[in-house]
């Protein structure tokens, strides 16, 4: 069960996992679909699975719906520098992240002054 979309078919895979189809985030979330005039572009339903036809859920975890075609907002990047060698972790901050995985990239090039 997507947040308040019905439940749909699950297919049982192995005892560590199973399938299910997400719905469109119209149907799961209908609260979410419109932020403003503007369509969401990252919205979070709790999931959760039934074995026993919708009787008992197991406990929901979060799910999260994006637009792919939403570009990420940096405002921020701490630390600004690292010394020649790299390897600095950068924190960047700003909107839109969502959790694409390995999908996620960063990008340094020379700047163009």
């Amino acid at each position: 069960r997507f947040g308040e979309a019905g439940a749909s078919a699950g297919t049982f895979v192995t005892s560590s996992e199973s399938l299910c189809t997400a719905p469109p985030l119209s149907e799961a979330a209908p609260s979410f679909s419109l932020l403003g005039t503007q369509p969401a572009t990252a919205d979070s339903v709790l999931f959760s699975v039934s074995q026993d036809g919708g009787g008992t859920w197991s406990a929901p975890v979060p799910f999260v719906y994006f637009d792919p075609q939403a570009l990420p907002v940096v405002a921020s990047a701490s630390p600004r520098f690292a010394d020649n060698g790299g390897d600095a972790e950068v924190v960047i901050s700003g909107g839109q992240f969502v959790p694409t995985g390995p999908d996620l990239l960063c990008s340094f090039r020379p700047a163009r002054v």
